[in-house]
């Protein structure tokens, strides 16, 4: 939904990520800060994190993880 998508938007805003297409959010965060990050999401999207929402982590060594 509409909503669900502003919240998205104004929670990795408010962490300093840039958006950089409609769903997909770029930004170097430290690793504390990206687990709140995380952590927000999976609480607030719960449902959506169940139907196929996915967090990928890009490290500085260039290994793709998944949460």
């Amino acid at each position: 939904s509409n909503s669900s998508r502003n919240r998205i938007v104004n929670l990795c805003l408010d962490y300093g990520l840039e958006r950089i297409q409609k769903t997909v959010y770029l930004g170097d965060l430290e690793r504390k800060l990206k687990a709140h990050l995380v952590g927000e999401l999976r609480e607030l999207f719960r449902k959506e994190m169940e139907r196929g929402m996915r967090v990928f982590e890009f490290p500085e060594n260039g290994e793709r993880k998944i949460s």
